[in-house]
């Protein structure tokens, strides 16, 4: 699905990784973690002049983060994600031509499947990181 490196920042030096995957810092990093030390992180693995470090994850009520805001002022951005700006009347369309043309297959996305009976295994399973994308039924 286009995915062609990966960092496991438990076990791995994130900065010193990233930089040798791409040479330096990143154009656009996302992060949906709402974890201010992650959030951080991502902010400081932006490229200075024209990088985005884009937040979809919700930082908790009672949390902060801490930034070096300078880099702002070179041209590093700093942003939400409202609602993932979709456009349903559009994007579904979209996503269902490229489903019946065969652009990719949606199961692969799917690492585990499971009842509503077990849900607290699955969301056990998910904070382990062993589940990434999960489908429940009754």
């Amino acid at each position: 699905h286009g995915l062609t490196h990966t960092i496991d920042g438990c076990r791995e030096n994130v900065p010193e990784k990233v930089s040798k995957i791409l040479g330096g810092l990143a154009d656009v990093v996302i992060d949906g973690t709402g974890n201010p030390a992650v959030i951080e992180s991502a902010y400081e693995l932006t490229r200075l002049r024209g990088g985005r470090c884009v937040l979809f994850g919700v930082l908790p009520h009672d949390k902060k983060i801490s930034i070096q805001t300078l880099a702002l002022h070179f041209g590093r951005t700093l942003t939400g994600s409202e609602g993932g700006q979709s456009r349903p009347h559009e994007d579904i369309p979209r996503i269902l031509s490229q489903l019946a043309a065969g652009a990719y297959e949606p199961s692969d996305f799917i690492n585990r499947r499971g009842s509503l009976a077990k849900l607290e295994d699955v969301i056990a399973d998910m904070r382990k990181g062993d589940v990434i994308h999960a489908v429940l039924a009754p």
